[in-house]
């Protein structure tokens, strides 16, 4: 029901004259996405952070843990613990690609506990190991 709302508002919007379509644009990059955008921020800040969970980043976000399921669901259709690890392992592709850190065991301790589970849920996150994308990285 919520997808339909905002599938009709996002048409209502298109039908706009474009100055006011822009504006609108914004004011409807929900509160939902700005929403994701502060816990993503959140989740970033606290990446060394082993114990940073959904009850941590929902007490930081100053909303209690379902509502902090219900908002990241609206935003980004994932769970708490689904969108914590997801913002983890993309920071953990961007210290890869950016050329930061040089090792899969040291990218995998800016955020992970263990680099046999990190290889794991990046693979299954990117459709490659991080050696390999190392591997890519290296032969560009």
């Amino acid at each position: 029901d919520s997808a339909r709302r905002l599938g009709a508002r996002a048409a209502q919007l298109e039908a706009l004259p474009e100055p006011l379509t822009q504006t609108e644009k914004t004011a409807l990059q929900t509160a939902a996405d700005q929403f994701a955008d502060r816990a993503r921020q959140s989740v970033i800040e606290n990446i060394r952070v082993d114990a940073f969970g959904p009850k941590t980043l929902a007490a930081q976000m100053a909303v209690s843990e379902k509502t902090l399921g219900r908002r990241l669901k609206e935003a980004r259709e994932l769970s708490p613990a689904a969108f914590i690890r997801s913002v983890r392992l993309s920071f953990a592709r961007d210290l890869i690609l950016l050329e930061k850190l040089d090792s899969v065991s040291v990218v995998a301790h800016a955020g992970f506990s263990s680099a046999r589970h990190f290889a794991k849920l990046y693979k299954s996150e990117f459709s490659e190991t991080p050696s390999e994308t190392f591997r890519a990285l290296s032969s560009s």
